[in-house]
């Protein structure tokens, strides 16, 4: 689960739904926070012009793809989800 896809400069982990799901489920049942940024077209683009929303979502502990224009994004960058 270490590969990331990089869109507008924003580094997407490249998981599954159940690769996410099983993430955020040990994290609940160890009682542990975690941080999940959705990111969105809308969001890569504030990103582009905002580096403290930038610099917050790079620390997320999972970033996944939100959107068909992410998803075509990372397509045009070569790179699947």
């Amino acid at each position: 689960m270490n590969e990331k896809i990089n869109v507008l400069g924003v580094d997407i982990d490249n998981v599954t739904m159940d690769e996410a799901v099983k993430k955020a489920k040990t994290s609940i049942e160890e009682n542990k926070k975690l941080f999940i940024v959705t990111a969105n077209p809308e969001l890569l683009l504030t990103c582009e012009k905002n580096n403290v929303i930038c610099r917050t979502i790079a620390n997320a502990d999972l970033i996944v793809a939100d959107g068909v224009g992410v998803l075509i994004g990372s397509k045009l960058r070569g790179k699947n989800f």
